[in-house]
């Protein structure tokens, strides 16, 4: 019973800090500068850009 109980606990606490980073408003800008960055390493490794757009 109360092992069923702490995963429930801890279960909340994730969703809570997931939901907090999704809050964060520049996170859309962020995801787009960490693709940004990747297109660009993989452009100058791969020397192909067509396989890395989103």
């Amino acid at each position: 019973m109360s092992r069923e109980k702490n995963k429930s606990q801890k279960r909340r606490e994730v969703k809570g800090i997931v939901n907090r980073v999704w809050k964060i408003q520049d996170m859309s800008d962020l995801l787009y500068q960490i693709h940004k960055l990747f297109f660009n390493i993989a452009r100058t490794i791969f020397k192909c850009d067509g396989f890395f757009y989103i």
